[in-house]
């Protein structure tokens, strides 16, 4: 994933008002704004039918609503579910922020949505460390501010085997193991 938010979520408008303006189908994560009798004529025969948001620049899609922007996965969850997740986060279970079906949108708390993250190293797998001293690869992940590791491995396919076990048992269905 690109970036987490780093302060609470943007309060969405109410959903009776997401609803008149834009259609959400759940399948395909497309939204698309309705036919609006409070806009003009040029508004619906420019917009009406049309996809809604656009790429927000940091990886995620946002749609102007009101003159105000929102997360586009918030505005389907919130058509899709009837009421804005408020302060929970959104997590994309496959990883992919413009993947907006509601199969691969889930609750979650900071925490939930750190698990998920990519790793960070292009060099090791993702929870796979190489010890210098002993010239071994471990495995090593954290729980609640507290840093398990693994014993050390000859190569780091063996510590990430170790890590996907430690990231199954403490992340549950929020383990990513790339």
């Amino acid at each position: 994933m690109t970036s987490k938010q780093s302060r609470a979520p943007k309060p969405l408008p109410s959903v009776d008002a997401l609803k008149r303006a834009l259609e959400y189908f759940p399948d395909t994560g497309v939204i698309v704004w309705r036919r609006r009798e409070d806009r003009g004529k040029d508004w619906n025969a420019h917009y009406a039918g049309k996809i809604a948001g656009c790429n927000s620049g940091n990886g995620y899609l946002q749609i102007r609503f009101e003159g105000k922007g929102y997360r586009y996965h918030r505005v389907a969850w919130a058509l899709h579910h009837g009421e804005d997740p408020g302060d929970s986060l959104i997590d994309h279970a496959d990883g992919n922020p413009l993947n907006n079906c509601i199969s691969n949108l889930r609750l979650a708390s900071r925490s939930d949505n750190q698990r998920n993250c990519k790793a960070q190293s292009a060099k090791w797998p993702k929870g796979v460390k190489f010890d210098h001293s002993r010239q071994k690869f471990k495995a090593h992940i954290r729980v609640n501010g507290r840093r398990f590791e693994s014993r050390r491995y000859d190569t780091p396919e063996q510590a990430h085997e170790a890590y996907k076990a430690m990231a199954l048992k403490y992340h549950g269905e929020f383990a990513r193991f790339k």
